[in-house]
């Protein structure tokens, strides 16, 4: 709709008139020169600490070089994604605009930008709000070490029952860039074609090319319509010359990968040689690395299977706003997790915990996780935590009695909840100031979820203690239901 708004129907393609609100596309050339420049950097603190001194000028010497090369391409591609009058000449030409246009779009363009970046502010501030402090299933970061015990949080490969829900253990962590070599190499052994292109989520596309050298020049003064060729000298000795050379050995498909141990890379190896879809987890792979991921951690899974698990995106669609996406591993420690959260996965080996069920359904969910009840143990079973719903009782009962079952409306659920919270807020009016008498502290209202003898019940209590030493817990009396 802004794009009709300000006439800029012919621009639209252009990244560049979206990068006030999105991240800098940068060529595949400059992520590979960020991960060496992140190798070279720990082979540096690893002869140090060798003492081998002899060795740190010649690395500190291609740091500098390459860090260079890595800054000249940054500065040239944010340079061509400035909002200037040249870059808009540029654009017009790429777009077959006659060039005595330029203010006029530029104008435009600025416009544009501005209402584009508060609009985007105000999604992602309510995106923050609804979904990624909430509801997203990842946090936007989280901790991992070897040894971890994790789980699933998606659907990886459910012929190999590897599905939301199953779990497993770090095994160790890979190079990205390592990791899609070995792929390469894989997809060379089979006689596949192992390049690839990688197109972002606003259909711009990052070329991958298996060509060794590069120069700045070949980034482009403006950034538009980048080709770059990669150099990659580990994938140059295993993929150089791809339709003359041999396929790499056994022995040296096990050397792609460092940091772990053979059995491990092993297993590796034989689930990519197997893989149907294996082009779908070098694209998969190629997107990690442009988001700057340098390791993917290695999980063995409880029934013996070890996988690379690679970034995958959790969105929530915003009708009439966009998506909301979070790039993230698909993983999450299984200690221990709510009712709530497990629903839909299927987890391998399960200790359920009924104390505290209070909705209906919530223990069905709870038990219903497991695969069997061989692989599954139940603790504070009773029939009191066994909660259904009324207007389920009243479906069955239906059937059973062979009579009409008229459901609530959309319009009477609506009016319920709308009820509920003007109660809830007439409670927390009513007694919400009241302060502990026993701390001074300030007390919370609420109502008893639980279904047993007092549920429904409002309390106020304390928020700091629970029927200790005198500090204020009791029930008050409910609003009237009419």
């Amino acid at each position: 709709k802004m794009v009709k708004k300000y006439f800029l129907e012919k621009m639209k393609h252009l990244p560049q008139i979206w990068s006030c609100v999105t991240d800098v596309i940068f060529p595949q050339v400059y992520h590979d020169g960020k991960a060496e420049l992140l190798e070279l950097k720990e082979l540096l603190e690893t002869l140090f600490k060798e003492k081998k001194y002899d060795q740190l000028s010649a690395i500190n010497t291609k740091i500098e070089k390459l860090q260079k090369e890595v800054d000249e391409i940054e500065r040239k591609i944010k340079l061509g994604n400035e909002l200037t009058p040249e870059n808009v000449s540029k654009w017009l030409t790429a777009c077959y605009v006659k060039e005595d246009q330029r203010d006029l779009y530029f104008d435009r363009l600025s416009k544009f930008q501005l209402q584009l970046s508060n609009d985007y502010k105000t999604f992602k501030d309510h995106a923050n709000e609804r979904f990624f402090s909430k509801e997203c299933r990842v946090d936007e970061e989280f901790i991992l070490k070897e040894k971890s015990q994790v789980m699933l949080l998606y659907n990886l490969d459910l012929p190999a029952k590897l599905a939301n829900g199953s779990r497993g253990v770090v095994e160790g962590f890979v190079k990205t860039k390592e990791y899609r070599d070995l792929i390469k190499a894989i997809m060379h052994k089979r006689g596949m074609d192992a390049s690839t292109d990688v197109t972002t989520d606003d259909d711009n596309m990052l070329s991958q090319d298996s060509s060794m050298e590069s120069t700045n020049d070949e980034v482009g003064e403006n950034g538009m319509g980048t080709r770059v060729e990669a150099p990659d000298e580990a994938s140059a000795k295993s993929m150089n010359d791809k339709e003359s050379s041999a396929p790499l050995t056994d022995e040296q498909l096990y050397s792609t990968i460092s940091g772990l141990e053979k059995e491990t890379v092993e297993m590796l190896i034989k689930n990519l040689l197997g893989m149907q879809f294996i082009n779908d987890e070098l694209t998969e792979v190629e997107r990690a690395l442009a988001a700057n991921m340098d390791r993917l951690p290695v999980v063995k899974f409880i029934e013996g299977q070890v996988r690379v698990i690679i970034p995958q995106a959790f969105s929530k669609d915003f009708k009439g706003c966009g998506v909301a996406k979070r790039l993230q591993i698909p993983l999450a420690l299984a200690w221990a997790i709510s009712i709530h959260k497990s629903q839909g996965m299927t987890i391998d080996l399960l200790h359920v915990k009924l104390e505290g069920c209070f909705a209906p359904g919530q223990a069905y969910v709870a038990c219903s996780r497991g695969r069997s009840a061989e692989t599954m143990t139940v603790e504070g079973f009773s029939e009191e935590r066994i909660i259904t719903s009324e207007v389920v009782k009243k479906f069955y009962s239906s059937l059973k009695n062979k009579t009409e079952f008229n459901p609530p409306t959309w319009t009477a659920v609506l009016e319920n909840h709308k009820r509920a919270s003007e109660i809830r807020e007439k409670m927390i009016n009513q007694y919400g100031g009241e302060k502990c008498k026993y701390c001074e502290s300030e007390c919370k209202v609420y109502q008893v979820k639980n279904h047993g003898r007092n549920h429904g019940k409002w309390v106020v209590q304390c928020k700091g203690e629970v029927f200790l030493n005198g500090h204020t817990y009791r029930y008050v009396p409910g609003p009237p239901l009419t």
